[in-house]
């Protein structure tokens, strides 16, 4: 479809859930409303097959039509019960179509610029229309060489922890370029299954609170 509406400020802060694009809905709205009818139809024909085939029971028990007639009204009722649940599946999907016209921030963090304006075509899974990065908490991503990896892996078993899964909790320190004395601490949660043999060292990742933004990406 196309891009309809933007409603966040490049650059700013948003929160989990909220409005950030607005895809041209009328298309889909057409195409719900035409799913709609289609139900509406699709009961109707089911409602009137039933009708026909409880009375064709009826006049069979009382041997007044031939058991094919019977059989005839039975696969119609049938037919129209299975054509009520595909229009039912296709207005599903065409609900569905609809709320995803309304893209929503999927986590909390700070959205850069945005990256297509009103009126272009959004092509779904192909068109980044902006990005957005974690604030609080922050994560860091850093290498650790085979001895650091052993000292910290020894210690996670001794206290009960797996390396892969944070090491048990290790506390971790960052300083950042402007201020030397200062250290922020997080906590080891992640690193990864097995050391690069090219470079004789493993990628790991630790987290820090950062409610007041002083940590960058």
């Amino acid at each position: 479809g196309y891009l309809d509406q933007v409603h966040f400020q490049d650059g700013t802060l948003v929160k989990q859930g909220d409005l950030l694009f607005t895809i041209d809905q009328r298309p889909f709205k057409a195409a719900l409303n035409q799913a709609q009818a289609q139900v509406d139809s699709a009961k109707t024909l089911v409602e009137f097959s039933k009708m026909q085939f409880e009375r064709a029971e009826t006049l069979s028990r009382e041997g007044n039509i031939p058991v094919s007639t019977l059989d005839d009204r039975r696969r119609e009722y049938l037919a129209a019960q299975a054509q009520l649940d595909g229009a039912e599946a296709a207005l599903e999907n065409a609900s569905l179509d609809l709320e995803f016209t309304e893209i929503k921030a999927p986590f909390s963090g700070r959205v850069d610029r945005r990256l297509i304006s009103p009126g272009n075509l959004v092509q779904a899974d192909q068109t980044v229309l902006t990005t957005i990065v974690s604030i609080d908490p922050i994560n860091f991503y850093f290498d650790i060489d085979e001895r650091t990896y052993f000292a910290y892996a020894r210690d996670a078993r001794e206290r009960g922890g797996v390396m892969q899964e944070g090491a048990g909790g290790v506390d971790v320190g960052v300083r950042v370029a402007d201020r030397d004395a200062a250290t922020f601490k997080g906590k080891l949660d992640f690193a990864e299954n097995r050391l690069d043999e090219a470079t004789g060292t493993m990628r790991a990742r630790a987290r820090f609170d950062n409610k007041d933004g002083v940590l960058q990406p």
